[in-house]
């Protein structure tokens, strides 16, 4: 390398992570190229939020952030006392960026478009006159020893650096692009690779009567996981009944216990939709409602009690007649209500699998990772960020704050290894 010259790097992935990395080379003084295989960048990012985009979680402490990813909690302090989330929020500012915050911490740009958040880095991409190389999957590497001379693509080019970082995501949402690309690549260069599964994914359930709810959530209800007789896990949160079965961030954060207890037998879901009162509670204020409510249909009693589409499902699961008057409701059915009310019993069937899946786990493990540059300990001159790297988190604005930090972290050391 002359002397003067900028040094070579080349990111393989424009996700969130890659196009991270790419800017705080770039900004460093690194001459970068950014290789993606689809047309467009940030395909994944665009549709992530439910196409709002979750960017952060305005959890600025990292003793109470940090725990948010299990495992991974000690190797993570050296990235994010590089690149916190503060540093998150003033990043997106310079590029012209404000964010509303939501419940428990979840930011969103003003704009609630995730489109605004991938637009913005590409344009402070080319602004920092990064190269994109977008259409273009990359098929391989010419190695020397433990370093990487060149990455070549379909198009037949070979693109040489002198440092490369890895940002090709996980497996969940195949169909962005995101297939796991990079774990063949980094088995062939001596790492372990842990077999990618789903860790935020939507859950299908059996019972068809709640399939009407579709649509309606709850803020606050307690869901436990059941094999058996045994209760694996209880937790509150939001809930989402679909037309499938249930999805929203309490449901998602407990999909992988779910899915791994499901694979060994029946697993069941206890969802109690009134935690903060008891069942004599409950009932009396039901019966209360009844008594207020004699003369009105049973059915319409029973919708200005709970919601609609939850008083719908109740009319199915019991079959209740359209004659029935309220004053009319025998006491064993009020049992009955208010037991589906605070333990609704649903069986899973299943998850909706990678296609619907927020977040995969698996991939690199970390003690093959220097946490403070994201270089990896197998090939020297290779860096590996985000969903590559085996790290579980739950939903609410944890993934995208991953790809932030270990993204800005390897882009940054890329020009003080050399």
């Amino acid at each position: 390398m002359k002397k003067g010259e900028a040094k070579k790097v080349v990111v393989i992935g424009g996700g969130p992570a890659g196009m991270m990395a790419a800017i705080f080379a770039a900004r460093a003084g690194v001459q970068v190229t950014l290789l993606e295989k689809n047309k467009r960048l940030g395909e994944k990012l665009r549709i992530s939020g439910g196409g709002r985009c979750n960017v952060t979680n305005n959890t600025q402490d990292v003793t109470k952030l940090l725990p948010k990813y299990g495992d991974a909690e000690q190797f993570l302090y050296a990235p994010f006392s590089q690149f916190s989330v503060k540093d998150t929020i003033a990043f997106f500012a310079e590029l012209g960026v404000t964010f509303i915050e939501e419940n428990e911490g979840r930011m969103f740009p003003s704009t609630e478009k995730a489109e605004t958040i991938a637009e913005a880095l590409i344009a402070e991409m080319k602004k920092l006159g990064v190269t994109i190389c977008a259409g273009d999957a990359v098929r391989g590497f010419i190695t020397a020893q433990n370093s990487i001379l060149a990455a070549h693509t379909a198009s037949g080019v070979a693109h040489k650096a002198d440092h490369f970082i890895m940002s090709t995501g996980g497996t969940s949402r195949p169909e962005t692009g995101s297939q796991g690309d990079a774990l063949p690549w980094l088995a062939q260069f001596g790492h372990t690779i842990i077999k990618p599964d789903m860790t935020l994914v939507p859950i299908k359930t059996r019972e068809k009567y709640t399939h009407a709810m579709s649509g309606l959530a709850f803020e606050d209800a307690k869901v436990t996981v059941k094999q058996g007789s045994t209760a694996l896990k209880k937790a509150r949160g939001k809930i989402l009944f679909t037309h499938f079965g249930l999805s929203g961030p309490l449901i998602l954060n407990m999909s992988k216990t779910i899915a791994e207890a499901f694979r060994d037998d029946p697993v069941s879901l206890g969802i109690d939709i009134f935690p903060n009162e008891d069942d004599a509670a409950l009932a009396a204020r039901l019966l209360a409602h009844f008594q207020q409510n004699q003369n009105k249909t049973l059915r319409n009693a029973l919708r200005s009690f709970v919601p609609p589409l939850l008083a719908t499902a109740l009319i199915t699961k019991f079959d209740i007649e359209e004659t029935v008057r309220a004053q009319e409701c025998p006491r064993t059915l009020r049992i009955n209500i208010i037991q589906t009310l605070k333990r609704m019993e649903l069986s899973v069937t299943g998850t909706l699998g990678a296609e619907k899946s927020i977040v995969s786990s698996g991939g690199v493990p970390l003690e093959e990772i220097d946490t403070r540059t994201m270089i990896s300990k197998k090939v020297e001159n290779l860096a590996v960020i985000g969903d590559v790297l085996n790290i579980d988190r739950p939903s609410g604005g944890y993934s995208l704050q991953l790809c932030w930090t270990t993204g800005s972290v390897a882009g940054s050391a890329s020009v003080k290894i050399w």
